[in-house]
């Protein structure tokens, strides 16, 4: 499986008996299916270590994953670790990354793009507006239509409601956390 930020290698790669070709930033499904396609071509012979292909997928996410960012302010530049980060929200197309201390800053990133580089474990898209940190969680409250309601720390001017179709998800997230 080859994992590259440039789309003029992948005939090489083919060449080569490649099982897939996956561009920069890799999505979480994409790897999942070139795994499922290595296992299914590939089986280790009797007797070898068996591959910890969990362990593999992690480690190929977590190149995408941002430690930290750059945020451009005029003329200053700031970096803003992502442990510093409680959450992430849009508001009239612009993208704001707001720190556990509350201070709030534009980033160039969509939502969605923030999303990827974000490690799954500590940050959740609660709906199409947030992305929310486990840590930024004050309080949690059952809302109407199997939604929840979020209280946020520092908090936020905007409601924070995990969206109907993410609800499931979000309560399996904080089960496993």
């Amino acid at each position: 499986i080859f994992t590259t930020a440039y789309d003029q290698y992948a005939i090489q790669a083919f060449q080569v008996n490649a099982v897939d070709y996956l561009l920069k930033p890799i999505k979480r499904e994409d790897l999942r299916r070139a795994i499922g396609k290595y296992q299914a071509r590939f089986t280790a012979p009797a007797g070898s270590a068996a591959v910890d292909y969990q362990e593999l997928a992690r480690a190929i996410l977590q190149e995408n994953q941002k430690r930290r960012f750059l945020i451009r302010l005029g003329q200053q530049i700031r970096l803003v670790g992502l442990d510093e980060v409680a959450y992430a929200y849009t508001e009239s197309k612009i993208t704001f990354l707001v720190t556990r201390t509350g201070k709030r800053y534009p980033v160039d990133y969509s939502l969605d793009k923030l999303d990827e580089m974000m490690p799954d474990d500590a940050f959740f898209r609660i709906n199409r507006q947030f992305i929310i940190g486990i840590h930024a969680i004050d309080e949690m409250l059952a809302y109407s239509k199997s939604r929840v309601k979020l209280t946020l720390n520092p908090p936020c001017e905007l409601e924070t409601v995990v969206s109907t179709e993410r609800s499931p998800i979000f309560k399996q997230w904080l089960g496993t956390y």
